[in-house]
């Protein structure tokens, strides 16, 4: 939450690329799960080490072409879906509140259970 309020309002957000190795593997694994039940598909780490150096083979055998358009369809798919809602300081500082608020009750139920006086700290 604090980096997300930090980054709020600033040029330092992280920005990520498609790379050619995650968009073939993306590739193979749903051109494997594609014939196979919903509950029987491969999970992305169980696949590479079953398939680890078929995949590296053939990944060696792409051109630079060939990795393009792979990286290209993977940035098409992530690009068509909608951007995810983000935090804006309004929403943020409501959950920050609440929390605050929770961890102030909380800790007035602590000091009487145990009949002692405290301070809680947040930094």
């Amino acid at each position: 939450m604090t980096h997300t309020q930090l980054l709020l309002n600033s040029s330092f957000h992280e920005h990520r690329r498609v790379n050619s190795w995650n968009a073939f593997l993306k590739a193979k694994l749903n051109e494997v799960n594609s014939g196979r039940d919903k509950g029987d598909h491969f999970k992305l780490p169980s696949f590479i080490a079953r398939y680890k150096e078929e995949l590296l083979a053939e990944y060696w055998k792409l051109t630079p072409a060939e990795k393009q358009t792979l990286k290209a369809k993977v940035q098409a798919a992530h690009d068509s879906k909608p951007p995810p809602a983000r935090a804006n300081p309004k929403t943020v500082n409501q959950a920050v509140t609440a929390a605050f608020s929770k961890m102030d009750k909380e800790w007035q139920a602590l000091c009487a259970r145990t009949v002692m006086e405290g301070l809680f700290l947040a930094v």
